[in-house]
């Protein structure tokens, strides 16, 4: 009984769980956004009362989410053929070739 218990611990705490939650989430961020915010007024002036207004915000959250992490990954891609161990592990095996 206790291994169950830690097996769905484990898979509660993994990283695709986590980042499926994460997506949940914001898809139902999303969608409470697009049904309530036109009920936001300021001085009886409907900000968010246009559809593309709307959809607008809602592409560039996701837009701007996507850029974060897709800038992280090329990030790392570059740090990670600009690291010096990268560079002395080719010099040592073009040493060993000859």
């Amino acid at each position: 009984m206790i291994n169950i218990l830690k097996k769905i611990g484990k898979f509660f705490i993994s990283k695709p769980f986590l980042i499926g939650l994460a997506v949940f989430f914001l898809i139902l961020l999303c969608v409470l956004f697009w049904v309530y915010s036109p009920l936001i007024a300021f001085n009886d002036i409907h900000i968010f009362g246009n559809a593309f207004l709307r959809g607008f915000i809602i592409f560039a959250v996701w837009f701007a989410l996507f850029l974060i992490f897709a800038l992280k990954k090329v990030k790392d891609l570059f740090v990670f053929f600009t690291n010096e161990n990268k560079q002395k592990l080719k010099i040592i095996k073009n040493e060993a070739k000859d």
